[in-house]
């Protein structure tokens, strides 16, 4: 958990925020190192473990997200074993709803939004974006050998209510494949607007 900056100037929240978010003096030291391993897997992303991927439009519409959190897991884990890079952005929280509905709203139901400088806000939201671009490619690469499979969800920690949004609990999916069975921890689910969609593709661990 950390605490960024709220609204009266004040310093901190009264609830700490969740621990996707990280404080500024350290993502600037993080972001180089990050970036550089970001830069590595790129080729993998697009290409995947076993041929060429399916591109899309940059945003999909947002509708087009599954309901239910199984739903979500299950549509994800499909358009994972596809390479299906339009289905999986689909299912995101966009940069826009990031910025401005997650970020402010990351306080207890009922307390001020936090404000900071659009430059700021701006700063969070691109480290958000890359570092679920960067978890995806892991991911794909996990899932798109053949024969591989989603037998079970579990979920982990509990679900944590914020102004805006309610943060479920970590999924885990339990993969069969032709070298064994491994768990994956494909990333953040989020109830937002009455909808569940991925928060991230990092799973915050």
């Amino acid at each position: 958990m950390v605490a960024l900056g709220q609204g009266h100037g004040d310093d901190s929240l009264a609830v700490p925020l969740p621990s996707f978010f990280l404080e500024e003096r350290s993502v600037k030291r993080f972001l180089v190192g990050f970036l550089s391993l970001c830069v590595a897997v790129a080729a993998s992303y697009w290409v995947g473990a076993s041929g060429a991927v399916k591109e899309g439009p940059a945003r999909p519409p947002a509708a087009q997200a599954a309901r239910g959190p199984e739903d979500v897991l299950r549509q994800m884990f499909a358009a994972l074993q596809q390479g299906d890079l339009q289905a999986l952005e689909g299912l995101l929280v966009s940069d826009h709803e990031y910025q401005e509905l997650i970020l402010p709203g990351s306080v207890r139901p009922g307390e001020p939004a936090i404000r900071m400088p659009t430059e700021k806000a701006e700063f969070y939201t691109r480290l958000h974006r890359t570092k679920s671009q960067y978890a995806l490619a892991h991911l794909m690469n996990s899932v798109r050998q053949a024969g591989a499979e989603l037998s079970a969800v579990r979920w982990e920690g509990s679900v944590k209510h914020y102004a805006t949004y309610t943060l479920l609990p970590r999924p885990v999916l339990l993969v069969h494949g032709p070298e064994g069975s491994e768990e994956l921890r494909p990333g953040l689910l989020v109830e937002l607007n009455g909808r569940v969609r991925v928060l991230s593709y990092f799973s915050d661990d």
